[in-house]
């Protein structure tokens, strides 16, 4: 059984085609791509609710309990800078 060690780049990020999209490149590039990624409607969306008087904390509760539903079998820890998934 063979194990899978990732090209990486001078600066430890992993700069191969088959590693998985959310491990590839540096932390800043994938954080801007997750931001290019969310649609402008979810954007302008929570304006809206800040708008309409909803506060900040109310938000910020309701999407951290939606991100915990999403990764809720998944332990992320920390490996040479990069987010490394594994499941329970």
């Amino acid at each position: 059984m063979s194990t899978y060690d990732p090209i990486r780049d001078v600066f430890g990020n992993i700069d191969d085609f088959n590693a998985v999209p959310g491990k590839v490149s540096s932390p800043f590039v994938r954080k801007f791509y997750i931001d290019s990624s969310v649609p402008q409607e979810f954007k302008n969306y929570l304006k809206s609710l800040s708008g309409n008087g909803y506060s900040k904390s109310e938000v910020y509760s309701v999407i951290i309990a939606i991100l915990d539903d999403a990764y809720d079998d998944v332990v992320i820890k920390k490996e040479n800078g990069h987010d490394i998934k594994s499941r329970n």
